[in-house]
This record gives C-alpha cells, structure tokens and sequence, in this order.
C-alpha cells in the first residue's frame, strides 16, 4: 500500500530536509523528495557509535530519503545490518524482549 503525501510527511519530522515542507520562510511548501519517498525499513545506529556489536543497531521504519546528521550527529541508517553482525542480530532478535539490551548501550 503506497503511502498519501499528508501519510509520508508524518515521518518527515526530524529529517534536515523537512525545512522544505512549508517550514521555511522561502515559500517552498514541499521537499522535493516526498513525491518519490517510500517508505523502508533501516537499520538505525548514532553516528559514533561502532559498529562491533549488533545491539548496537535498531530497527526502524523510515523514509528511503531520510537524513537527520546534521554537523557529525545524528544516526545513520543502513539497509542491511553488517555482514560481520548477521549471525549476532539474528540470536539477537530471536531472544526475548528484556534481554536484548541486557548490558548495552541502547540509542
């Protein structure tokens, strides 16, 4: 099911170019990527943070043409989990919601 512009703009808050959607003083009233955005699922992790440990990263639903690193902050969201981590996630998901972030940092 495609998602209605006024459904998309929903996960546009947060993302840099949400300035573009009519919050901007240039009378410009929509980012020029929410005609073709769809909607994915990504693999969330801060931008600092290493990617050694597959708890480390959280999935989430998001925009294909989502960005909210802004001067070194923010999160980068990779399509798939790395390849190092693929074994590790999959234990991961597989356990029981109170031990997934047993011990780790969560984002």
């Amino acid at each position: 099911m495609a998602l209605s512009k006024s459904e998309k703009r929903e996960y546009c808050s947060g993302c840099v170019s949400n300035f573009y959607n009519g919050n901007n003083p240039l009378n410009i009233s929509e980012c020029w990527h929410l005609k073709t955005a769809k909607l994915v699922k990504r693999y969330r992790i801060y931008w600092w943070t290493p990617m050694d440990k597959a708890s480390n990263f959280t999935e989430v639903k998001v925009l294909n043409c989502y960005n909210d690193l802004v001067n070194g902050h923010g999160y980068a969201y990779l399509e798939n989990i790395p390849s190092h981590l693929q074994q590790e996630w999959k234990e991961l998901k597989s356990r029981p919601h109170s031990e997934k972030h047993r011990g780790t940092q969560v984002q």
